[in-house]
Parts: C-alpha cells; sequence; structure tokens
C-alpha cells in the first residue's frame, strides 16, 4: 500500500513542478475607455491591465476611436502610450482631434511594415513597461494589417513553397510567449484591434460568414473581446451632412465579469 505523501511534501512538489507561487488574484488596474457606457458593459472601471483585449468590427465602425479615446485616458493618468499602426493609416489630425498631442512624447506611434517586426516589439515594450508604476497601453492596429516576412518574399517571387495561414501561426506562437507572463500583474494594456470580414464559403449552399484575420489564438488570449457595428448616423439637421455616427459595441467574451451586454 503507498504512503500518503504528507501536504508539506505536495506543495513543495508542486511548487518544484510549476514554479514559485501563483500569481492568481484580482485585476490590479484598470484602464478606463473613456466610454462610459463601454466601461459599464464591461463591468468594471474600463479595459483590464495586465490582459489581452481585442476590438474587432467592419471598416469605419469605430475602433481606432475607441483605442484613441482610451489612449486619451492612459496619459492623462500619467501613462504611455504605444500605437502600433500596422496599417500606416493613422493621421495627426485625426489623433489632434481626439484630444492626444500627436508630438507628445506620452504617445508614440510606430509604423511596422512586417507583423514579425510588430509583435517582436510589442514583446519588448511589455520587458520594458513590465514594473512600471503607471498605466501603459500597447495598441496594434491591426491584426489584419501588415505583411508576412515570408508573403513578402512570395509576391517577389523568391519564396521556395507558399505558406498557408502564416499570420495566424505567427499570432498563435506569439500568445505562446513568456512574455504573457510578465504582462500579468502589471500595469499594461495590450489592444487588438481587428477587422471583421466575410468568410469564402467552401461547401455548396453555404453562405459567407463573418471572421475576423489571426486564428483562434487571439479568441483564446483575450480576456475581453468587443465587437463594434455602426447603428445608424449622426446628421446635422434633418438634411445636413453627415457629422458621425450610433455604434453598437457587444461584449461577446469576457473573464473578467458578465459577458454579452451591449
Amino acid at each position: 500500500m503507498t504512503k500518503k505523501a504528507a501536504p508539506a511534501d505536495f506543495e513543495s512538489r508542486l511548487r518544484e513542478i510549476l514554479g514559485a507561487t501563483p500569481a492568481f488574484g484580482p485585476v490590479p488596474y484598470w484602464l478606463p475607455t473613456g466610454i462610459d457606457l463601454l466601461d459599464w458593459a464591461i463591468g468594471h472601471d474600463g479595459l483590464p491591465c495586465g490582459r489581452v483585449s481585442e476590438v474587432s468590427g467592419p471598416e469605419g465602425s469605430g475602433k481606432t476611436l475607441i483605442a484613441l479615446s482610451a489612449a486619451r485616458e492612459c496619459i492623462t493618468l500619467g501613462g504611455q502610450v504605444y500605437y502600433f499602426d500596422v496599417e500606416h493609416g493613422l493621421e495627426e489630425n485625426w489623433v489632434a482631434k481626439n484630444g492626444i498631442d500627436p508630438t507628445a512624447p506620452q504617445f508614440r506611434v510606430e509604423e511596422p511594415f512586417y507583423i514579425e517586426d510588430a509583435l517582436n516589439a510589442v514583446e519588448l515594450v511589455v520587458l520594458e513597461r513590465k514594473g512600471a508604476d503607471t498605466p501603459t497601453l500597447i495598441v496594434y492596429d491591426t491584426i489584419a494589417g501588415g505583411v508576412a516576412k515570408c508573403d513578402a518574399m512570395e509576391v517577389r517571387g523568391m519564396a521556395a513553397h507558399q505558406v498557408v495561414g502564416k499570420r495566424a501561426t505567427l499570432f498563435t506562437d506569439f500568445f505562446k510567449r513568456e512574455t504573457m507572463g510578465y504582462l500579468r500583474n502589471s500595469k499594461i494594456v495590450l489592444l487588438f484591434l481587428n477587422h471583421q470580414k466575410m468568410s469564402i464559403p467552401t461547401k455548396k449552399f453555404e453562405f459567407a460568414k463573418p471572421t475576423t484575420p489571426g486564428g483562434a489564438g487571439p479568441k483564446f488570449a483575450a480576456s475581453v473581446r468587443i465587437r463594434i457595428e455602426s447603428d445608424g448616423t449622426i446628421k446635422a439637421g434633418a438634411e445636413g451632412p453627415k457629422i458621425g455616427q450610433f455604434a453598437e459595441c457587444k461584449i461577446i467574451k469576457n473573464k473578467v465579469d458578465r459577458p454579452g451586454r451591449t
């Protein structure tokens, strides 16, 4: 008959296998989005620090607006913003109209071309800011943007063979890195923006369905996933020009509170 291990021996063996005492606990900090109703839908005072969040939606739905609103709040709280504009579409005047000085050192915009370079830069920022006392917002705009190096070589005729699903592989591998462990219990918000596109039907009589690029990695890694869609226009008067739009935000995944709020 095998002798049962003592509780102290069990704990020491468990820590030997899993490492130091687990860091399970409440979210250490919350970064307001600057949109009160969206913070209410998330269930707390904003986006959770030490976690990954994703905002997805069709083009022109307001994804960048949410990111810039959160960036403004982060700077107001004395934090640092790193905006990785992989699409190369962000414009200074639009940043200024959202209450952010585009020349301020607290708001850094980088425009990487390759996905690999962008993800490596994100990892470097996490390692640099993991112990900071002030909040840090890292925005990746967007998962659908950028080009994998092997895809660029294929376009130029330099690739030996075609690589299928390289974008999804890159993002899935990124979320497996040791960096994600450093992200926890820090004041860093890692915010990914993503496009919502229509999938190509592969079967007869099958309809196109909405999907997001990047594979399943971002979906599994994100603690909060927000889907935003346009819900009507705002005009200056009955017959005036369009000056804005209504948007519907739905929390389609939430591991910090109840999901499904809109």
